[in-house]
């Protein structure tokens, strides 16, 4: 058995992950004028795959770890930083004080490099960078807790907009390529003007004194107490002039830690929709901080483990929810239990009787939950029926079964510096530990993804460090406040002998705040926000899209639609008798819906929410892009530099950085989860440990084997972002 040396999955991370400099993208509010000059922007679209037979990546790589060292340890990771305070808790102290902005959020959110990266953290998360800083310096220290009254909240409301007297918040541009960045506001530029020119010239403004800020959760404090000199002395950085001593308020309690329910939590749920009702498959609630620097993958397998439980049956197919290499598995579909393959599909799907339980939508539901706040929520659709009320299916099974969703969960801590380093190191491994077919066969499931679910990460990293950034002017505060939850899915088509592959890109929940010290407006940063979001997504799809082959692939998005017909605006409360069902949803909450074409007949448009916020929707609840086509074949990469990293293993047996040229390069997030399981030549590892016959997992073309089911193998090497 021969392996193809390019599957599209991982030729498209090769085309996302990149090096060079870049020059800065004004991502900020455009003005009028500018918004009259980007009407007219002619967009590009990066070029397709060229064949590559042979090229050497080593300068790429080489120039990736290069690019890690523009976003310095000593700014971005806790350890590096300490060493710079020698044991000098003041130092430490007056260091947070000035560079970290405060940001108004309830509970903890992000750990102490999470709040680097973001150069900004409530009360939790700034005490616990304090406290891990002065820890790492052998300064004893301590947690204190009090209520504010009204008096001390108005001080910290005030600190939210005082500007820090510290280091600049460094940009993150040149992470990225600048042809990337370059695209991505020329759409988002396009869109914003023609989107704003078909609400009328007032609507903008109408926003910014019509809908007031919400109150800001500052009652629940906490700061730094550290042992200096044989006393404990308050170290509360929340208020720009603070001198160490100050308090707003009297410690109430010292905890050596945060109680867990302060914590903001992200509950991930998993639902089979059947003619009998609905069951529940599985559960999981992961914090926010920790999933936040995790690599989470989300799949379906047969329910009987090992050689030919696809094929021959034995309970249908079960959801797998994969933390850093951690599985947990589910309940078996029951409208699956016939079979977990061919039979068993067709019997879900209505071929088995009128007493079986068919099978019509598979979702994940998303809750966010803070304390002392409204739980926020949204439900995925992964799979549903076709009009017919049957699912696609092919001589494999369920076709919907075959995908595998990478999701990602943000907390605003997105850190350029462990991008850069996750794009050098994924080129590098995915050459050195992927290329071969024996190596192949032994790696799990997030090993062979970690290459793919790395470049996954622009996502999150230019939303974060870009766009957030972008926002914040004198008098107005953009910030993370709640965890994100971007989804990338990729799979198998029907059709094709498994050699057609599909994506979907979705921002599905968003926990970005825009406040203002006047209490009102806002609105321009956040239709703006909606706006660059929608573009991400676009242009991130479009480099998936020209990895595949040029004949036959499409994709749909509302940015990409939105110039194909006159745009209509409808109005919140409007009722249109046939138009798709999320839409009448969001006229019906108060929101606007611009749309190119008749409403009725749409698949794509946009909301408007009497705040500004606004979203790209694909019908029925995607927030993003959708696409797919044939797979690239074309040529392989080469790596000519000499021996191999020395790798960084944590006590878990994990893979958590590495060091080159002397220096250690640690991926903080998605780190490459340790151990393997036993592969061969018939049987090849594809799910967790599990192995099933490659029938199941692949498709045939030409006599070579082609990754498409679950498009878990990348054997070539990833380039460019």
């Amino acid at each position: 058995m021969t392996f193809y040396r390019r599957t599209s999955l991982a030729w498209f991370a090769l085309s996302l992950i990149a090096t060079g400099p870049a020059l800065a993208a004004d991502f900020t509010v455009p003005t009028p004028a500018t918004r009259a000059a980007d009407a007219g922007l002619t967009l590009t679209a990066p070029r397709d795959v060229a064949e590559t037979e042979g090229q050497d990546i080593a300068a790429d790589v080489d120039a990736a770890f290069a690019l890690a060292d523009q976003f310095p340890a000593e700014r971005y990771e806790l350890a590096p930083l300490a060493k710079t305070f020698g044991q000098d808790a003041r130092a430490a102290f007056t260091w947070v004080r000035d560079t970290i902005r405060f940001d108004p959020y309830a509970g903890h959110l992000r750990d102490g490099e999470g709040v680097l990266a973001a150069s900004g953290g409530n009360a939790y998360d700034r005490a616990l960078l304090l406290k891990g800083l002065l820890e790492a310096m052998g300064v004893k220290a301590r947690l204190a807790h009090a209520t504010l009254d009204d008096a001390a909240q108005t001080k910290l409301k005030a600190a939210v907009f005082a500007p820090r007297g510290g280091v600049p918040v460094p940009s993150a541009q040149p992470v990225f390529k600048t042809d990337f960045t370059d695209r991505l506001r020329a759409r988002a530029g396009r869109d914003f003007a023609l989107l704003t020119t078909a609400l009328g010239s007032d609507a903008l403004a109408a926003m910014e004194t019509t809908v007031g800020v919400p109150a800001l959760p500052l009652a629940d404090h906490l700061w730094v107490q550290a042992e200096i000199d044989g006393a404990w002395v308050d170290l509360d950085t929340s208020l720009a002039d603070a001198a160490p001593g100050d308090t707003l308020a009297p410690a109430d309690a010292t905890p050596e830690a945060i109680d867990p329910a302060a914590s903001q939590i992200v509950t991930l749920s998993v639902s089979a929709t059947l003619s009998s009702g609905e069951q529940k498959l599985l559960t999981a609630t992961l914090p926010a901080a920790d999933a936040a620097n995790s690599q989470i993958l989300l799949y379906f397998e047969p329910k009987k483990d090992g050689i030919g439980g696809a094929i021959a049956g034995g309970g249908g197919y079960l959801p797998v929810l994969v933390v850093n290499g951690a599985e947990t598995k589910g309940e078996p579909i029951a409208a699956t239990d016939n079979g977990g393959a061919v039979g068993g599909a067709i019997d879900a799907l209505g071929g088995g009787g009128d007493d079986e339980a068919v099978l019509q939508a598979i979702t994940l539901k998303i809750v966010t939950e803070a304390p002392g706040e409204a739980p926020i929520e949204m439900t995925r659709i992964l799979a549903a029926a076709a009009a017919d009320g049957a699912m696609a299916t092919d001589d494999h099974g369920i076709v919907a079964m075959r995908w595998v969703h990478h999701v990602m969960i943000s907390n605003g801590g997105q850190s350029p510096r462990a991008f850069a380093i996750l794009k050098a190191a994924s080129m590098d491994y995915a050459v050195r530990a992927l290329s071969s077919e024996t190596q192949l066969g032994d790696l799990t499931l997030t090993e062979l993804l970690w290459p793919t679910t790395s470049a996954n990460l622009a996502l999150p990293t230019a939303s974060e460090r870009l766009f957030v950034e972008a926002l914040n002017t004198p008098g107005t505060r953009a910030f993370v406040g709640r965890p994100r939850v971007f989804i990338a899915s990729t799979g198998a088509r029907a059709g094709g002998d498994g050699t057609l592959q599909g994506f979907d890109l979705d921002l599905a929940l968003d926990g970005v705040s825009v406040v203002t010290e006047a209490g009102m407006g806002g609105a321009a940063g956040r239709f703006w926000y909606g706006v660059l979001e929608a573009a991400l997504e676009t242009e991130y799809g479009l480099l998936r899209l020209a990895a595949m082959m040029p004949d036959g692939r499409d994709v749909l998005g509302a940015s990409l639609a939105i110039d194909s017909a006159p745009l209509t605006v409808i109005g919140a409360g409007v009722e249109i008798a046939d138009a798709p069902q999320t839409m009448k949803k969001a006229l019906a909450a108060g929101g606007r819906v611009i749309v190119a074409g008749d409403p009725a007949a749409a698949k794509v448009w946009w909301t408007i929410q009497p705040d500004g916020t606004s979203r790209a929707v694909l019908d029925p609840s995607l927030g993003g892009l959708t696409g797919g086509g044939g797979y690239y074949r074309g040529g392989s990469y080469v790596n000519s530099s000499g021996g191999g990293p020395r790798y960084i293993i944590d006590s878990g047996g994990n893979t958590v950085g590495e060091v080159r040229n002397g220096r250690d390069m640690m991926y903080r997030t998605a780190p490459r989860a340790g151990g393997r399981c036993g592969g061969g030549q018939e049987y090849i590892t594809l799910l967790g440990c599990v192995s099933i016959p490659v029938a199941v997992g692949i498709g045939i073309l030409a006599g070579a084997v082609i990754v498409a089911s679950y498009g878990s193998i990348a054997v070539t090497i990833i380039r460019a972002l």
